[in-house]
């Protein structure tokens, strides 16, 4: 199966706007799409507010996890000041970046942003910055469409430097496994401008929403600005035409990635679930992260049925989607904190295995999302599938992957690690250890950096993926902190130091190694190079 259908939507079809809503009363609020078939033709379709976190623009239906690639132009800028932004409607654009003239009289009015950077425009739909910034899931949509709090997803407490987020029943207890969701509740619970941005969709809404030949509800989606000004943008879309003196103007159709997010003034995030149940496994690795609340779940449906709108209360569908990019300017723990913990026995954890190895995203569930399941225990490390002396060639293997099957340019180099206060821990059989660094350029304004260290029989250290000032060359920082001893703060050599990451780096995020759950080497190289392409899409 290639990825998952919406009843309603042609096969092969790709979604290009989001038009007007309207409401339909016991059933609530609908959304207006326009596609493009396989023939080129277009036709329009209605979604309940639910599936927002899925219609992505640009996307080709079904949607697949693994759909990487994007049609368009691709890139990445900084944000200008809030203040820089001029509103516009969709009937003002530069005459070819306009789509669907057909629907003119229906699409005109939707709000879009224009703003320069340096001697490029760039046109933002209100509606796009706000699917990247809070439609991360159907219960966060409903939460800022029909109340507009956030008071039923969560209880927030704030005690000096140290944050308690306590989700409600009301939101599934997978997204506790998903580090990006731990970091978007993170903004949106301890950032006042977020929330505020947040809760002005359910008022203009409100205030704004009009009948038409006094039947039908409709409004034009809108919300409040929050402060996203000296952010960095990664985007896919589409350029103006130079016969018509606009090639300088860039449509945003999709925000692949927001980085430089400000950290609310925090130390560490804990957070919690009323059905949570952390399950241990007797081996490292075997974690049950919620077993209570995956009851009801309609595992990777076939086809999505739009007319039945998926309510907290009833059936909660998944629906393979690609993931978003969500990063902070500083790092901030963020941990879980479950009420019981328990510890599987070998036939239990047999039984869960099927169920814990579900790569799927859910309308329910967000669409960030991390490998499944993920704990805060960092003791708990995957057995590995390669022997140690084999992953720095494995790691090659996947470069050369990536750069034949994405045709991303791929630049390498390869060294020896410093040797720092960390006694023997910089050599390996008397040798010293060695670790690849790689520079993947995504598009012409996008690079993204890879570090791999040779690692020993006992050893697990993630794929480090990041980006960083185009001036500066934060490597040889990282691996002198990588190869340190922090007695003070408890870190030892040989592991991530992700303050100093952080400070060094405008996004990062980090990549286990293929595990003995893949039984060949050919499938692992496979499962690598998808969730590398993964990484470096939202980055």
């Amino acid at each position: 199966m290639n990825g998952i259908g919406i009843r309603g939507v042609s096969k092969g079809s790709r979604l290009v706007l989001l038009g007007d809503w309207y409401f339909k009363p016991g059933q609530g609020w609908f959304a207006v799409c326009y596609f493009l078939n396989q023939e080129g033709k277009s036709y329009r379709q209605s979604f309940p507010v639910d599936l927002l976190p899925g219609l992505i623009p640009g996307m080709t239906y079904p949607a697949s996890i693994n759909q990487y690639g994007t049609s368009g132009y691709t890139g990445t800028f900084k944000v200008p000041d809030i203040s820089e932004w001029k509103k516009y409607r969709y009937r003002e654009l530069p005459r070819s970046l306009k789509r669907l003239r057909e629907y003119s009289d229906q699409i005109d009015q939707q709000v879009v942003y224009f703003f320069e950077v340096g001697n490029k425009g760039y046109w933002l739909p209100v509606t796009e910055l706000a699917r990247m910034l809070f439609f991360h899931s159907a219960e966060v949509t409903r939460a800022a469409i029909y109340q507009g709090n956030t008071w039923q997803l969560a209880k927030v407490e704030k005690n000096g430097w140290v944050g308690e987020i306590s989700l409600t029943s009301e939101v599934p207890v997978g997204y506790l496994n998903s580090f990006q969701f731990r970091k978007f509740f993170t903004w949106l619970f301890f950032n006042k401008d977020a929330e505020q941005s947040f809760c002005s969709i359910f008022k203009l809404l409100n205030e704004e929403s009009y009948l038409l030949d006094n039947y039908d509800e409709r409004w034009t989606f809108d919300c409040l600005l929050p402060n996203i000004g000296n952010c960095e943008i990664s985007w896919s879309g589409y350029t103006g035409r130079a016969e018509f003196g606009e090639s300088h103007h860039n449509y945003i159709r999709e925000i692949r990635s927001i980085s430089g997010i400000a950290v609310p003034k925090l130390d560490a995030v804990y957070f919690s679930h009323p059905n949570d149940n952390l399950v241990l496994g007797e081996k490292p690795g075997g974690i049950e992260g919620g077993e209570k609340g995956r009851q009801g779940l309609n595992i990777c449906p076939e086809e999505i049925d739009a007319d039945l709108s998926p309510r907290a209360s009833g059936k909660k569908y998944l629906l393979k989607i690609t993931s978003s990019g969500f990063h902070f300017d500083t790092e901030i723990a963020l941990k879980r904190n479950p009420p019981s913990i328990r510890t599987l026995s070998k036939v239990e954890s047999s039984e869960n295995q099927e169920l814990s190895e579900e790569k799927t995203l859910g309308l329910t569930e967000a669409n960030d999302h991390g490998e499944l399941p993920r704990s805060d225990i960092n003791s708990l490390d995957t057995a590995e599938l390669l022997d140690a002396p084999e992953k720095l060639n494995f790691f090659e293997m996947m470069l050369q992957k990536l750069k034949v099957e994405y045709g991303w340019s791929v630049q390498t180099q390869t060294g020896t690690v410093p040797r720092k206060n960390c006694r023997k821990v910089h050599l390996i059989d008397g040798r010293r250890r060695k670790y690849c660094h790689a520079l993947l350029c995504r598009d012409e304004t996008t690079s993204i950096q890879i570090l791999e260290i040779e690692l020993t029989q006992q050893e697990s250290l993630s794929t480090l993926f990041f980006r960083a000032d185009v001036n500066s060359e934060p490597t040889e920082q990282i691996l002198d902190a990588l190869m340190s001893t922090d007695t003070i703060k408890g870190l030892k050599a040989m592991q991530w130091k992700r303050e100093l990451i952080a400070e060094v780096t405008s996004s990062r995020l980090y990549l286990d190694h293929p595990d003995r759950k893949i039984k060949n080497e050919e499938d692992a190289l496979f499962s690598w190079v998808a969730r590398a392409a993964e990484k470096i899409r939202v980055l």
